[in-house]
């Protein structure tokens, strides 16, 4: 239903006044010529309206086809911003006993970033042999919905939807994309349910990645947030962080991964801890990643200010030549 009046009945200018078309909720101003016919008013009445339609419709359109750079771990950071983390794998034979531990220590700085995407460097260290092996260094370009360099993700917008966390009602963006992998012939699917008010802005996901050739589903993740503004040891200072679980099934069997995540931090872990078990539901593997130091200025040797205090190991990918321990204690 619409509704016309003249707001003060003054004409703007000679010969001319300006009405207020209610449509629904939405009202717009549209001047007619005083005196002429009623078919003149109803053509200027929905030119009118079309080009307010256009007008509100546009911004959707473009904000469907970008993705804010606070939805990428990395990408609201300046380059030069770092993190170092510490993963201890061990691994278990039929019986459920270790049959192998290992050590890996991380090094990953940002070294550009843009409405693309990131562009990370990432050194690793292992311990192997009571020593530790440094592995040649690798730059890694990401876009923003996570797509590799190359790779064109399919972005659509899906119907919104109110997540429950906490106890709190939080209504999200609901947004599709699609990745598809020429070389590999695979495609991913994410589903992704984003408010870009409560942190981490990526409150559920769930991805599919699929054979193309084969028309088989070769893993299915999902991805929930279920606390926030936890309180974590970020680095010996108690951040703000939130707690997720995710969950992996692939036809060898499962994995499932608790994490504290914190948007202060570069790349945003903190904490993730992740059990492997197979079909037979066997504990296969254990994984525990944790933060061991990071800063928003390049190159932590020699020391920099940083954004949480240097904990009691270095900041240094690899051990001393005299070291003796795979790193001390982290």
């Amino acid at each position: 239903m619409r509704y016309c009046y003249n707001r003060d009945r003054r004409p703007f200018v000679p010969g001319v006044e300006l009405h207020w078309c209610m449509h629904g909720a939405f009202t717009y101003p549209f001047r007619l010529p005083m005196g002429k016919q009623s078919g003149v008013r109803y053509f200027l009445l929905i030119a009118a309206r079309a080009c307010f339609v256009l007008l509100l419709l546009g911004p959707v359109v473009v904000e469907a086809a970008q993705t804010p750079r606070k939805h990428h771990p990395w990408a609201t950071f300046s380059p030069g911003a770092w993190q170092t983390v510490r993963t201890t794998v061990r691994v278990f034979d039929k019986e459920g006993k270790v049959v192998d531990t290992g050590i890996t220590d991380r090094m990953t700085v940002l070294e550009k970033v843009d409405d693309q995407g990131v562009t990370l460097r990432v050194e690793e260290s292992v311990w192997v042999a009571d020593k530790w092996l440094d592995r040649p260094a690798e730059t890694v370009k990401q876009g923003l919905n996570g797509e590799a360099e190359g790779q064109k993700p399919t972005i659509r917008d899906l119907d919104p939807e109110t997540l429950t966390i906490d106890g709190r009602q939080i209504p999200c963006v609901v947004r599709e994309v699609q990745v598809a992998d020429a070389g590999s012939k695979r495609l991913q699917v994410s589903k992704l349910w984003l408010n870009d008010d409560v942190p981490p802005f990526v409150l559920k996901r769930t991805t599919k990645i699929s054979d193309q050739e084969k028309q088989a589903i070769l893993s299915e993740t999902e991805m929930t947030v279920d606390a926030l503004r936890m309180p974590c040891l970020v680095a010996d200072e108690v951040r703000s962080a939130a707690h997720a679980r995710v969950t992996t099934t692939h036809p060898k069997g499962k994995t499932v991964t608790l994490a504290y995540t914190s948007t202060d931090v570069p790349g945003g872990t903190v904490f993730e801890c992740t059990k492997k078990i197979d079909k037979d539901n066997r504990l296969v593997e254990q994984c525990v990643t944790e933060l061991t130091d990071c800063g928003l200025e390049p190159s932590p040797d020699p020391p920099r200010r940083r954004l949480f205090p240097r904990r009691t190991r270095g900041s240094r990918l690899h051990s001393s030549a005299d070291e003796t321990e795979p790193g001390g204690t982290p």
